[in-house]
């Protein structure tokens, strides 16, 4: 795992090493085990280096072919190398190293742009090919590992975060209201939007190729659903068993200890479990838990870390970790809103301090339908269709005062579709109304987000498949996954997601729906695998999710420094953001987590606002 950054002079100018050192710099902590600079001409790659694969001078990067005609700088595991290293020794091909690094520049120059179908793994990286003068940047299928760029006539400029890209002069660096609008309606900034006008990222399964100073991004790969597999559901779960086991046992690959994530879910349940099937021995686990026993599962944690005898760790989330919130803000460096970046940040910090690498079960509800909310989807589908458009607007007027949030369901535009009840939640058309500023609401398109979700839906797919397949390519992709990567590699951590593992989510794409979600039980199949290797009352306990007593920290413990820092008139999201709705936010909340997290979401907007604006 690393940190990458790079630029390409599109005017031939000469890139210099100290400009590749200034930005490397800027993301040492994703990589605080070596630094390494390749320049040549126009172009210049840089990485820093977490060493976890052949931990010996040979796996420095960049690192070239045997000819030194084809360069990359790599973040990320290639989970299949020793398997593609094989076959490309076979056709002639030497290697220096034995890293993974290694396998994909020989694979470019046997494949091209084709080389990408044969990586099984998570990846950002950059390659510069001499002899064709090609810069070819891509990513991971289900976004892992963030890729961020900057272009213009003169250059391209690109790295794994925007801090490094922020070192280089003459980078617009205005703050984006459309990214911000998009913000408030999904908790984050989807690709290619960054939160900063003139910076990019690179889309989940994509490339970006430059030659002949054109750029040109394409998309490579796409789950598909259909056909669904015809099997019986005993050798169907079978099957998913011996998906997830493969899974997980490419992703015990590295030359230093592995850990993991123990939330005591079913998912990072699961591959604590098969860690210790596949012959782990002491494997160390972390957790994360909380004072108020209605949100913490240090218990179910423990169960599981008793049953297979785990070095167990723990750490307690507390009212007075408001403290790192502006380091929080600061590590993201966009807007980011969903509050369990906090819970993660502080466990990952408490994993670094003894490991380089853990697996955790990220994943797991996106592929096998696990979310409480496509329970509520199925729900408000039924409802959708029996309630008339006419009487939408009595029934709004009769639920308001007792049920505001149903209503406010009701009443948005294409009720009964998965976009509107999610976002309905998040960031309904009236709540933004009285949110933003006059200026603000006029200047962006407040229902640009739902219409991410409709350009990913497909006519011929089922509701729960479209459903899945939006939340696979916008919550997993564009919220889930940069929430864990910022927060592991801030610490210098590897996490390493064997439910992402592009076999296992391509079965779970083709089992049918009724097997997935079954009988109100969302995971159905998944479950019914994992039945005889872990206790039954994990396997089957509610889902809680991975939150913590936001709404009773809000309006306590930390009210005081929320009035401080947001009622003050000079607050920079007063651009945005209407002072009057905020305070009434803060002194006269509504109940529901929906609610709490739109304040949470303002409250970020500014930290972010005065780390990368000061003075504006």
């Amino acid at each position: 795992m690393c940190g990458i950054v790079g630029k390409l002079n599109l005017n031939s100018k000469p890139v210099t090493a100290a400009e590749i050192k200034s930005m490397g710099r800027a993301i040492g902590h994703r990589g605080p085990d070596d630094e390494g600079i390749w320049t040549k001409g126009p172009v210049g790659l840089g990485n820093r280096r977490l060493s976890i694969i052949d931990l010996s001078p040979a796996g420095h990067q960049p690192l070239s072919n045997e000819d030194k005609t084809v360069w990359i700088t790599f973040n990320g595991e290639i989970y299949n190398f020793q398997e593609l290293r094989t076959k490309l020794i076979k056709q002639g091909h030497r290697f220096r190293s034995k890293t993974d690094t290694e396998t994909i520049v020989h694979l470019w120059e046997e494949y091209g742009v084709n080389c990408l179908k044969y990586l099984r793994g998570m990846f950002a990286f950059a390659l510069w090919d001499d002899r064709q003068k090609i810069l070819f940047l891509a990513r991971d299928r289900s976004g892992k590992k963030p890729l961020k760029y900057y272009s213009d006539c003169h250059s391209l400029i690109f790295a794994s975060e925007i801090k490094a890209l922020l070192q280089v002069k003459n980078i617009n660096s205005e703050p984006d209201p459309i990214a911000i609008d998009h913000y408030f309606s999904l908790e984050a900034v989807p690709a290619p939007l960054t939160g900063f006008k003139q910076i990019k990222k690179l889309p989940a399964a994509s490339y970006l190729i430059v030659k002949n100073n054109r750029v040109r991004i394409k998309k490579y790969w796409q789950l598909n659903f259909l056909p669904k597999i015809k099997a019986d559901e005993p050798a169907l779960a079978k099957t998913v068993l011996e998906q997830l086991t493969e899974a997980v046992k490419l992703r015990l690959i590295a030359d230093v200890p592995i850990g993991a994530f123990l939330s005591g879910g079913v998912d990072s349940s699961a591959v604590v479990a098969l860690m210790s099937r596949l012959g782990q021995k002491q494997i160390n686990t972390f957790s994360v838990g909380f004072t108020d026993q209605k949100y913490s599962e240090l218990k179910y944690a423990r169960i599981v870390a008793n049953q297979f005898v785990t070095n167990h760790h723990e750490i307690i989330l507390q009212p007075s970790h408001f403290r790192l919130l502006p380091q929080l803000a600061a590590a993201y460096e966009e807007p980011y809103g969903d509050p369990s970046a906090l819970p993660t940040f502080l466990v990952s910090q408490l994993a670094s301090q003894s490991l380089k690498v853990v697996l955790n079960g990220d994943g797991g509800d996106d592929s096998f339908a696990g979310y409480q909310r496509y329970q509520k989807f199925g729900s408000l589908n039924l409802a959708a269709r029996l309630l008339p458009t006419w009487s939408r607007h009595l029934t709004k007027n009769l639920l308001s005062r007792r049920w505001p949030t149903l209503a406010d369901l009701i009443s948005q535009p294409g009720f009964g579709d998965y976009s509107s009840a999610y976002l309905g939640l998040n960031a309904p058309l009236n709540f933004k109304q009285q949110l933003y500023q006059p200026n603000f609401f006029h200047s962006v398109d407040p229902l640009s987000s739902q219409k991410l979700f409709d350009s990913v839906s497909q006519p011929n797919l089922s509701p729960l498949d479209n459903v899945l397949l939006a939340d696979i390519n916008i919550y997993l992709s564009q919220v889930l996954l940069p929430k864990v990567d910022i927060a592991s590699m801030a610490n210098s951590l590897e996490v390493r997601s064997p439910f992402l593992d592009q076999e296992l989510m391509q079965l779970a794409a083709k089992i049918p729906t009724n097997l997935k979600l079954k009988n109100g039980m969302g995971k159905y199949i998944l479950k019914k695998s994992l039945e005889g290797i872990l206790p039954k009352e994990i396997i089957y306990r509610q889902k809680m999710g991975f939150g913590f007593p936001l709404g009773s920290w809000l309006r306590h413990e930390w009210r005081p420094k929320i009035k401080e820092l947001l009622l003050d008139p000079q607050a920079k999201y007063c651009r945005y953001l209407q002072p009057a709705t905020v305070k009434n936010m803060i002194e006269n909340p509504q109940t529901g987590e929906h609610f709490d997290r739109r304040l949470w979401r303002v409250l970020m907007l500014e930290l972010w606002l005065q780390h990368y604006f000061p003075k504006r």
